[in-house]
């Protein structure tokens, strides 16, 4: 038996039934609220082990202001590059993904614009006893379908002591799957010491099936996602110690490699540095040689050749120089540090790739063609583009990204004015990368965003974007897990949710 609710929001049909994935163990009750969304509870049989619902239908009211919730900051003391302000707002269709799993707390990356046409996506969480839940989203039918509540699940392992908390970073497709690695997440005490380690996660497309490709590295968790090699069926996922301790016990920053035809899972170079590690993922090229970077390597670039047996290649200080966020000027050597890759994706042609860089305004090119015998001479600067975060995507020949109104610093709600714009950088040649804002984000209910991390497009002017929203007066929140002696949980002025933006004029300019 399944239970099924209907949600009973102002002109949305909202039907949910429950995955039947196995045993979920039961959270501890909520705190009393004051006010909350009407529903009602129903038993029926359900065809399906899926939770679908169905998102808001067109046509949309225009949004109306919505009071900020924070304090507003008064900017840094270099002058902004003004953008003309667009017409008018960017109107969002969103729907609640905490009204399918309350423990749902935030998403960065891990989004997927299938071939199939539907859009695949995590959704992560920091609880100790739930893992993240997994979804597809149907443009052509408005409809948000849960796959999985608990991937923990999938990977055959007990939520309650071990949860897989986050899909984050880079996914991949190829031949009607969609790949995916597993990541702790977890803020109980002691989860890290029983984590079991990341699994690659396979989704069938056309079966409906998941398959589990196994623990990459017992102990530690993926970072980046994973990369495909798609000439030669191959992933890469990075995986890295869960700690410093664990790192200075003599863990290894491990490369894995694995052949999707022969099944087969390689560690192709490793790294023993002493520390944790996090990365943005991979650029594979049109050889199949992966470059990536690491946080605790500042302004190093590596590679794993694609020939088995090569050693790891690694470049020592050769990323560009950061540059300030708000100005094209380069930063004084103090701020030079910390450089590297946040964001990375290869263009079409598979020799190069676009990349952001951590602190960085600039939005920048790897031609890994001539990063040999010189890499410093593959890095371009494309066009200064101002505050970015990991919520960045491409679709064709745009880049789409979340910034504050006038390129003021901060991304996320809780220090800045909730006034996030959603921006399009082209890459045509010849045509200087012009920068479009395409207005303020608010959504049908007038709710404005609280951080936007995971986003993607589908080259038809749909923009795709999970994260979290500030909420209108008696909404329930995000259920955040907060550790102390006994788990605990609080229920946060913010939710999770799916939103889709329909571009259907453009934006300004920036001079």
């Amino acid at each position: 038996m399944t239970a099924r609710f209907h949600l009973l929001w102002p002109g949305v049909a909202v039907a949910v039934g429950l995955c039947g994935c196995g045993g979920e163990p039961k959270p501890a009750p909520l705190p009393p609220i004051t006010s909350a969304p009407a529903f009602s509870v129903t038993t029926t049989t359900a065809a399906t082990t899926s939770t679908t619902l169905a998102i808001i239908p067109s046509p949309l009211p225009a949004p109306q202001p919505a009071a900020s919730t924070t304090t507003t900051l008064p900017p840094p003391p270099t002058a902004p590059i003004v953008i003309p302000a667009p017409v008018k707002s960017t109107v969002a269709r969103t729907v609640s993904l905490n009204a399918i799993k309350a423990e749902l707390d935030g998403q960065i990356g891990g989004i997927l614009m299938a071939t199939d046409g539907n859009v695949y996506f995590g959704a992560s969480t920091h609880s100790g006893a739930h893992g993240a839940a997994f979804f597809r989203f149907s443009p052509r039918t408005r409809e948000l379908t849960c796959l999985a509540r608990d991937v923990t699940l999938l990977c055959g392992e007990d939520p309650a002591s071990t949860p897989q908390g986050a899909i984050q970073g880079a996914m991949a497709e190829a031949d009607g799957c969609i790949y995916f690695a597993t990541q702790f997440a977890s803020e109980r005490e002691g989860a890290a010491a029983d984590y079991p380690g990341s699994h690659v996660i396979a989704y069938e497309t056309g079966a409906g099936k998941f398959r589990d490709l196994g623990i990459l590295e017992a102990g530690q968790t993926a970072s980046g996602g994973v990369a495909l090699d798609a000439q030669r069926k191959r992933l890469y996922v990075l995986t890295s110690p869960l700690s410093p301790e664990q790192a200075a016990r003599g863990g290894k920053c491990l490369v894995h490699r694995i052949d999707l035809v022969a099944g087969k899972k390689e560690v192709a170079a490793e790294l023993r540095t002493g520390v944790a590690h996090t990365s943005a993922g991979f650029f594979v090229d049109i050889r199949g040689d992966a470059w990536f970077t690491l946080s605790e390597r500042p302004g190093t670039l590596y590679c794993v050749r694609a020939e088995a047996g090569r050693p790891l290649e690694q470049w020592p200080g050769v990323l560009p120089l950061r540059y300030s966020l708000r100005a094209e000027e380069v930063l004084p050597d103090a701020q030079q540090a910390d450089r590297h890759w946040t964001w990375v994706r290869g263009l079409p042609d598979g020799e190069r790739c676009v990349f952001t860089a951590s602190e960085d305004g600039m939005l920048w090119q790897f031609d890994a063609g001539k990063a040999t015998p010189d890499p410093r001479s593959a890095f371009t600067p494309l066009r200064h583009i101002g505050p970015n975060g990991p919520g960045i995507c491409m679709a064709g020949e745009r880049i789409f990204y979340v910034q504050r109104a006038n390129r003021r610093e901060g991304i996320r709600a809780p220090r800045w004015d909730a006034n996030l714009h959603l921006m399009s950088l082209s890459l045509t040649p010849g045509d200087d990368h012009e920068i479009m804002d395409h207005g303020l984000l608010a959504d049908q209910d007038a709710r404005r965003p609280w951080r936007i991390e995971s986003l993607c497009a589908d080259g038809g002017g749909r923009i795709y974007l999970c994260g979290d929203w500030h909420l209108r007066k008696g909404e329930t929140g995000v259920r955040r897990y907060v550790p102390r002696a006994q788990d605990a949980w609080q229920l946060e002025a913010r939710g999770l949710f799916l939103a889709v933006v329909d571009l259907t004029a453009g934006g300004a300019k920036e001079k």
